[in-house]
């Protein structure tokens, strides 16, 4: 007996190839919409917000995240960042900046308070958003503080109730 003949493998038609193309095409369309939607959404504001964290962070405590940008490879052994610096670079962040300066003017190291304060005066316009807390560093323990505060808030034309608490050597606007 003879075995059966094996069956002959066709040459696949151009309409499976085609089908198989357009399969592949919706699986990759499909991998960038999901993609898509579990990653957030990118905007300059998150990135401005995020730089103000890691500014403030900075504030914090210099040596550690000076550690760390040098883990990383964005600054050099040698290079170091006053608060000068940092302020400017927060004042240059303008309204993306605020909520995390905002938070900070509570903070309890005297040096943070006063660079975020320089920070917040030297923003061109000084946010709205800003006034409650620079109200509130006008009673700041740190004479510097206050008045970097009540600037700021001359700048938003706030600035009628400030003169008094702003020429004040001691917290709460005792001469």
């Amino acid at each position: 007996m003879t075995p059966p003949p094996t069956p002959r493998l066709r040459r696949t038609s151009g309409g499976k190839r085609v089908i198989l193309g357009a399969v592949a095409v919706l699986l990759i369309v499909l991998g960038i919409t999901v993609v898509a939607f579990l990653l957030p959404a990118y905007t300059p504001e998150i990135e401005a917000e995020a730089k103000a964290r890691r500014l403030m962070a900075e504030l914090r405590d210099p040596s550690a995240f000076h550690e760390w940008l040098i883990k990383l490879g964005l600054q050099q052994s040698s290079e170091r960042r006053g608060g000068h610096v940092i302020a400017r670079e927060l004042a240059a962040l303008g309204q993306s900046a605020v909520p995390v300066c905002v938070k900070a003017l509570r903070h309890d190291d005297r040096r943070v308070r006063y660079w975020v304060a320089d920070a917040l005066r030297k923003m061109d316009p000084v946010p709205r958003e800003a006034a409650p807390a620079l109200i509130q560093s006008l009673n700041d323990e740190a004479s510097d503080v206050r008045v970097f505060a009540a600037e700021a808030l001359q700048k938003i034309q706030l600035a009628p109730a400030i003169p008094a608490a702003a020429t004040t050597t001691q917290p709460g606007g005792k001469q």
